[in-house]
């Protein structure tokens, strides 16, 4: 009884109750992220309607959500909607200039394009950021073949 009435007395004390009722409460950011996590496995799942529906949504919740920007121009890759892969990475990579995923995704989408110039830009930009990005000198590589 004395500690039911002890933790009563702390919580009214030392922990606002808006505190208490946020903490069981998702914050939008990991919502957002829960989303784009659900929205990455069906697209691996090869279900890219379900996919952009849910990523969209990610980003109507954290429109900075960095891994729903990533997914849903994946999304937008395998179905072979490149030019809108880009605008939506051009459009995030403004804002998250350091980002190396997101400027290597927007290399594979100007080299699926055909634009090499503007690949080799987004590939340079990657070896700026991260020189271990995975399969960015072949990726390099291959701008470099198709320049010459």
């Amino acid at each position: 009884m004395i500690g039911r009435i002890f933790f009563s007395v702390f919580l009214t004390l030392f922990i606002p109750w808006s505190a208490v009722s946020d903490m069981a409460k998702p914050s939008s950011q990991n919502k957002a992220l829960t989303l784009s996590e659900e929205g990455g496995k069906a697209a691996d799942a090869k279900d890219f309607i379900t996919a952009e529906k849910k990523l969209k949504l990610a980003l109507s919740i954290d429109k900075n959500c960095v891994p729903a920007v990533f997914n849903l121009a994946g999304v937008f890759m395998a179905t072979n909607r490149h030019e809108d892969a880009i605008e939506l990475l051009k459009k995030h990579i403004n804002t998250k200039k350091s980002n190396a995923g997101l400027s290597y995704r927007l290399g594979e989408a100007y080299l699926a394009t055909k634009k090499n110039a503007e690949a080799e830009e987004a590939f340079l930009k990657v070896l700026e950021i991260d020189p271990r990005y995975p399969k960015l000198y072949q990726r390099l590589a291959t701008v470099f073949l198709l320049e010459n």
